[in-house]
């Protein structure tokens, strides 16, 4: 009587393979949930360190399940193929029930992370250079180290969740005086007159170097009579990325944004953009913005206290025939926005604008994802490395701009 040799495992073990799988998978969904609150270590910020985390967490819950797969029997390639469409399709769901959940936005380009993991896990351990029990070893390894380093890390090195969106303590507004001395307009890094009356590239005026210009869309711009362009659906955007203006403003800790605009409509919401620094509609993409939310001003600012700080300042858009000038500043912890000259709220709040990220362009009129668009008119967008005073933007909002 012959006995049937034993199946070789690549666990020894099948139940420790499901504990190692379900703490990996644990220990993954703290990182991704936790990465964005991540103090920020040099140039490296919560942004980056979230994508990072979705193509590492992926990367090991990946290999875990390919080497399961073909431990089942599966041939390398069933594996392989099985392995990236679970990936790419747990990475959906969640972005799918984060959306549900209200947390954010859903994101395609997190799923695409998620994915890219899955191929690099995938693509190691086709590499005919270790036996699948060598690889299940060395898996096994990092997983316990990963858990060993970003559960006590996502528990105990990570700020509470109050700081999501820096914590705002309303400090009274400064009026400005006509003989503040302060009242000088320094030379902006960026700014934009839109005198050109037509064409696609909106100059930049500042005489910084390089020169940020703005390439605007055919299709949903169009430019109105005495200058500026109108905005219907098309985008003003930064063909390079602003870097420029995140070095300026991370050396100097400082910002003023300001804008003279007209909108169409008092209903707009999302916050439709104005004039923003940013690659997509979630915190994590965004660096500066000033938009429409009905008829209030949206104002959102990043620093490293948090996410960003989002105020919006009631009852500004109330006319569709009246132009507007809106504007923050911020410095040495202080945050001020402006309508029509007038310092109409500030507050006080912790952190530097040390986390900007330096890939975001520069974008008026929409997002640079297109989903958020403004109706109206942008007649002048300028933007500074120091905090304006109340004096100087007195002054910037006076005519000649209707």
């Amino acid at each position: 009587m012959t006995t049937a040799a034993p199946r070789s495992s690549v666990w020894r073990r099948p139940r420790t393979s499901l504990i190692v799988v379900t703490l990996a998978w644990v220990a993954c969904a703290l990182y991704l949930g936790l990465a964005t609150r991540l103090p920020i270590v040099g140039d490296v910020d919560a942004s980056t360190w979230a994508k990072w985390g979705h193509v590492v967490a992926t990367m090991f819950l990946a290999a875990l399940v390919y080497l399961m797969l073909v431990d089942a029997g599966r041939t390398r390639r069933d594996a392989a193929v099985i392995t990236l469409v679970v990936a790419a399709g747990a990475g959906a769901l969640l972005e799918v029930l984060q959306a549900i959940g209200g947390v954010r936005d859903p994101s395609i380009v997190d799923v695409l992370y998620d994915t890219l993991g899955a191929v690099v896990a995938v693509g190691l351990l086709s590499l005919p250079l270790l036996s699948l029990r060598a690889w299940s070893n060395v898996v096994t390894v990092a997983v316990v180290a990963m858990i060993v380093v970003v559960v006590p890390a996502a528990l105990f090195a990570t700020p509470g969740d109050e700081t999501l969106a820096c914590d705002l303590l309303r400090v009274p507004v400064e009026a400005a005086a006509a003989s503040d001395p302060g009242a000088t307009v320094p030379t902006p890094i960026a700014r934009y007159d839109f005198d050109a009356g037509s064409g696609t590239v909106a100059a930049d005026m500042s005489g910084a170097a390089p020169a940020l210009d703005l390439q605007l869309s055919r299709a949903g711009v169009s430019w109105i009579e005495g200058g500026g362009p109108h905005f219907d659906g098309g985008v003003a955007r930064s063909a390079e990325s602003a870097a420029s203006i995140a070095k300026a403003t991370k050396r100097s800790g400082a910002i003023t944004v300001e804008a003279w605009v007209r909108t169409d409509r008092l209903d707009q919401t999302g916050p439709a953009r104005l004039v923003s620094i940013s690659d997509g509609t979630q915190y994590h993409d965004v660096n500066v913005h000033l938009g429409q939310d009905a008829d209030a001003l949206s104002v959102r600012l990043r620093t490293s206290c948090g996410d960003f700080t989002a105020p919006t300042i009631p009852n500004v858009f109330t006319s569709r025939t009246t132009a507007e000038h809106v504007a923050v500043t911020f410095a040495d912890g202080i945050e001020r926005v402006y309508v029509g000259g007038k310092n109409v709220a500030a507050w006080r709040l912790e952190g530097r604008l040390a986390g900007w990220d330096p890939t975001f362009p520069l974008v008026v009129g929409n997002e640079a994802t297109l989903d958020r668009p403004f109706d109206g008119d942008v007649f002048a967008v300028a933007i500074y490395h120091q905090a304006l005073s109340g004096s100087a933007i007195t002054g910037l909002a006076r005519p000649p701009h209707p």
